[in-house]
């Protein structure tokens, strides 16, 4: 049974008939009343409406599939009004006669006919987008961006048996972008509508008029083959390469977004893997579940303590422990782990940054971070590796005392149970990958990693969307719990600092805004920034503090992924998500190899590959393993301060991407002395290495930025010890405002960072409170 039309499709369509039959009265009265003086006049005249009365009849006799005639006609008056805007360009036309008004300006009949085609195409425009919008309940895309990826969609996640629709595909990122509070979902829109009319630019219909195989063409002949064979403009090349993989991102999302495919690909979430189909209630909690406030805070506290991850969770907790009346604001949501969902996409939605769509301003990057209570402790991997000796001797000259910070890294140890991760939840690919380390007997030692994750762990491979077990001992969970039970803490959620006021060399209140745009002033005695590297150097260039050194010295931990196919089922969504790493001999490492793997949806933005290349690679999802090379930056970037928020300046360096690639190198050797048939880097030209000597192809493979797809969840340094603030963790010139988080690093710390953020904020407590 056919849909009814929605009641703005039913006006489109009135609209449609009503300009069919007005444009047919217009043509038949050229041919009885037109002027010949002119040649050409007339039947250019009538040409022009018999075909506006054409495209209005196939608009009205189909207007849910053929609706778009609509923005044809608006196009036709659009091109009238630029021969009119001409005509009075070159001097206007001679007087016209009109009944009952006598001879009228030619000029005045211009203008008058121009205003009428405008609105003429305004109002085709806005009914069309009305009528779109009604037909498939969009909530946040544009029409024109909807139906560009419902038709990317078509090409980009090709093959047979297709479990999800295009269209809804494109509904599903539509009710993920609405969900959404991030300013980056604008960029995506732009994407869609650029792609969806970047055709036109070549004279071709727009690429949702397209049939499904000349989409394809024009996609592989004017994005992947072109910018992957690097023949597109140097400059150009970043643009058109954001355009191509955010539309490819938002098809993938949608789709193995949508349980819908997993039953294609083998995905079986944790609830479908005990025997009654439903996940126990979780383990006893180990401290009783958080409170947030639900009013306003009070005028004053002692201490507030900006930001509640790895840092400000133990400041906070440490500085509450003295008696004082402390407060956390939080720019994020404060989610009950009991409420979190195995479905990837929401809870990326909940928990992260900009939905994890952040990028530097090269498009280069991609960077995720936590944006909730708990921080980056409540979506990361709870990964505990100590910060190498090497780099904190290279910190003491900036002002860091490597005892003290070891010492603070030992308290956290301790206090949040860290231990290395139980072979029970590790996959069977990160067992393989251990076993062909210690096979290919590689310079340098395999470490089962170290983790604050409890014996609750249940290895559902949910770690970085949330765990609703109460196995991580994150801050959300744990730490301020605690210190909310023990010492009455209290935590504001959804609400974004936005200055701090400070004057006479001191930091006097926080400002800052609501969800809902309510502002919000907290005085307090001193004041502690543990926003993040991005969030804090942010913050003090808006209350202009901290000197012109803020968000200098910006480094990263850059990751890309290896895709690894073995000719066995491997499941490794069932497991921990990362357990094994191989670290390389020598003191800083070049590089961290570390086992890696994510639900569906995640995983599908990681798989190389393009059209049914892509698809046929998911489809062996479930024999599928993957490792992440992980480089710590030498050259760093910068937090640049803009009205639109933080911009992430970086580029990698020519050092940082050898490393990298030298990182794959040795990822694929040993996935494939693991049994994997082949390997396949993220790179933007798809590659793929079966041998060892293979290999050798990946540096010339990979030569420039955009050549590999980059991802980083470690942002570091912006506020550098010694520069920003001194080795008593005060920003300079103000005696009670402080800052420790990972923006105090002098340099990146090289592996997960997790364990130095804690112990520096240990160590931070330490020094500030003695």
């Amino acid at each position: 049974m056919r849909e009814a039309l929605t009641s703005q499709e039913r006006r489109l369509r009135v609209l449609l008939v009503a300009h069919a039959v007005w444009s047919a009265l217009l043509a038949m009265s050229y041919i009885f009343t037109g002027d010949t003086e002119w040649f050409g006049s007339l039947p250019n005249s009538f040409a022009k409406d018999v075909l506006f009365v054409a495209l209005s009849a196939i608009g009205a006799a189909g207007v849910r599939r053929r609706g778009w005639t609509a923005l044809v006609i608006a196009a036709g008056y659009l091109a009238l009004v630029v021969g009119q805007i001409a005509t009075l360009v070159r001097g206007g036309t001679a007087p016209v006669d009109l009944p009952l008004a006598g001879e009228v300006s030619g000029t005045a009949v211009l203008l008058g006919w121009m205003v009428i085609d405008l609105a003429l195409a305004a109002l085709f425009v806005a009914w069309w987008a009305s009528a779109v919008r009604a037909a498939h309940g969009l909530r946040y895309l544009h029409p024109i961006g909807f139906l560009a990826l419902a038709s990317l969609a078509e090409v980009l996640v090709e093959g047979e048996r297709e479990a999800v629709p295009p269209e809804k595909v494109a509904r599903n990122v539509d009710g993920y972008l609405a969900s959404l509070q991030a300013k980056g979902k604008g960029r995506v829109q732009l994407a869609l509508i650029a792609l969806a009319l970047w055709p036109l630019l070549t004279l071709r219909p727009p690429l949702p008029v397209l049939s499904p195989a000349a989409r394809k063409t024009f996609l592989k002949r004017r994005f992947v083959e072109p910018i992957g064979g690097r023949r597109v403009l140097k400059p150009l090349r970043p643009l058109l390469q954001i355009m191509i993989r955010n539309a490819s991102q938002m098809a993938y999302l949608g789709y193995y977004g949508d349980s819908a495919s997993w039953g294609s690909i083998r995905y079986v979430p944790y609830r479908e893997r005990l025997p009654d189909g439903r996940p126990p209630a979780p383990d006893d909690p180990i401290a009783p579940p958080l409170r947030t406030l639900t009013t306003m805070p009070r005028e004053r506290y002692d201490t507030v303590v900006v930001g509640s991850g790895a840092a400000g969770g133990i400041l906070a907790h440490r500085f509450a422990e003295t008696g004082r009346r402390v407060l956390v604001v939080e720019r994020g949501p404060h989610v009950d782990p009991r409420q979190f969902s195995d479905d990837e996409v929401t809870q990326y939605l909940r928990l992260y940054n900009e939905g994890a769509l952040q990028l530097s301003t090269t498009f280069s990057l991609q960077v995720l971070q936590g944006m909730c209570v708990g921080g980056g402790t409540t979506i990361n991997n709870a990964l505990c590796l100590d910060p190498p000796a090497e780099v904190l001797e290279q910190w003491r000259a900036s002002g860091v005392d490597p005892d003290e910070l070891r010492a603070g890294i030992m308290t956290v140890r301790d206090w949040l149970s860290v231990t290395e991760i139980r072979a029970a939840t590790t996959t069977k690919a990160a067992q393989r990958f251990g076993q062909a380390v210690q096979a290919l007997d590689l310079p340098g030692h395999l470490e089962v990693m170290s983790a604050n994750i409890s014996g609750a762990c249940r290895g559902t491979g949910y770690c970085n969307i949330g765990c609703a077990y109460g196995a991580k001992l994150t801050t959300l969970d744990c730490v301020l719990p605690w210190a909310q039970q023990e010492h009455g803490l209290d935590v504001l959620a959804d609400v974004e600092v936005e200055r701090i006021v400070a004057g006479n060399g001191r930091a006097r209140a926080i400002q800052g805004r609501t969800a809902s745009g309510e502002a919000v002033t907290v005085a307090a005695d001193e004041i502690v920034v543990a926003a993040g590297a991005i969030g804090s150097s942010w913050l003090l260039q808006r209350s202009g503090l901290g000197g012109e050194a803020v968000g200098e010295d910006l480094h990263f931990n850059i990751n890309s992924p290896l895709t690894a196919d073995f000719p066995e089922v491997m499941d490794s969504f069932a497991g921990i998500q990362m357990s094994h790493a191989y670290v390389p001999e020598g003191g800083v490492p070049g590089y961290l190899v570390e086992t890696w793997f994510n639900p569906p949806a995640t995983q599908a933005l990681a798989m190389p590959g393009w059209f049914e290349r892509h698809f046929e690679n998911m489809r062996r999802y479930c024999h599928m393993a993957c490792g992440g090379v992980l480089v710590g930056t030498t050259t760093p970037g910068r937090v640049k301060p803009s009205r639109s928020g933080p911009q992430i300046e970086y580029q990698e360096s020519d050092t940082d991407r050898r490393s990298v690639v030298t990182g794959l190198q040795t990822a694929g050797r040993i996935f494939l002395e693991a049994g994997a048939t082949r390997v396949m880097p993220a790179t933007f030209a798809y590659h793929e290495y079966r041998t060892p000597a293979s290999l050798d192809r990946l540096p010339g493979d990979i030569r420039e930025a955009g050549d590999l797809l980059l991802t980083s969840a470690h942002p570091q340094g912006g506020n550098a010890m010694g520069k920003v603030v001194d080795d008593g963790f005060r920003v300079r010139g103000l005696e009670n405002l402080y800052l420790c988080d990972a923006s105090v690093f002098p340099t990146s710390v090289h592996v997960n960072p997790q364990l130095t953020v804690m112990g520096m904020a240990q160590y931070a407590a330490g020094r500030i409170l003695s």
